[in-house]
């Protein structure tokens, strides 16, 4: 009967921390006059904060559009993440890079982080890897090449860094399972058929972009 006790009291326990750890994520953000629901993911270098709604949307806004207290709410998370590794880097032969540039994933993960140093993903580097769930992409890469992550059929959303100028022709088409993505300040060129055959939904793009803007829908 005691340890029938026990275990009740570490599960109630267990279920209030989880659920308050829960909603310490969701926070109410405010810019003016307006509020929205979310959680922090990150500040770009650019000064964009990108907040993930409770539906998965992820919106952009400028941090310096933010009420005081969500600046300060940002820079103390930053500042307590500062240094943590998040993602687990995957192993070094599972790529084939040279000069910068990767040439060919050949590995099994299904979440991948491409090595920091790449300058470059190359032409039809992640083609066909059907499995391929998520990918974590460095912001010293320049370039996304054609076909680059063409039929990754179970990659669901996508944040490509600040550095990336140019993604190519089909480089994420036939991803049948996208149905987000974050393009950032740096990017100037999408080439014909980046994002074609995916299930796109979503397009999240700061709002002080010199190239793009979008309605949330697509790019206008």
């Amino acid at each position: 009967m005691k340890n029938l006790f026990v275990l009740l009291t570490f599960l109630f326990i267990s279920a209030f921390c989880l659920s308050y750890s829960q909603a310490d994520e969701m926070r109410t953000w405010t810019s003016g006059n307006k509020t929205a629901k979310g959680e922090f993911v990150k500040v770009t270098k650019d000064g964009t904060v990108h907040i993930r709604k409770k539906s998965g949307k992820i919106i952009n806004v400028p941090l310096i559009k933010l009420s005081e207290e969500d600046q300060e709410y940002v820079k103390k998370t930053q500042k307590t993440s500062k240094g943590k590794k998040t993602s687990q880097a995957t192993p070094a032969s599972s790529f084939i890079i040279k000069k910068k540039v990767l040439e060919k994933f050949k590995g099994t993960e299904k979440d991948v982080v491409i090595p920091e140093g790449v300058t470059k993903i190359g032409d039809l580097a992640f083609d066909g890897c059907s499995s391929l769930t998520s990918v974590e992409i460095p912001e010293g890469v320049k370039d996304i090449g054609r076909l680059a992550f063409s039929g990754c059929s179970s990659l669901k959303s996508l944040e490509i860094p600040n550095g990336v100028k140019v993604i190519g022709g089909f480089a994420f088409s036939n991803c049948t399972s996208l149905t987000s993505v974050v393009i950032p300040e740096s990017v100037q060129k999408i080439e014909a058929g980046a994002f074609s055959g995916t299930a796109l939904k979503e397009w999240s793009i700061s709002p002080t972009h010199s190239f793009f803007k979008s309605d949330g829908i697509g790019l206008l």
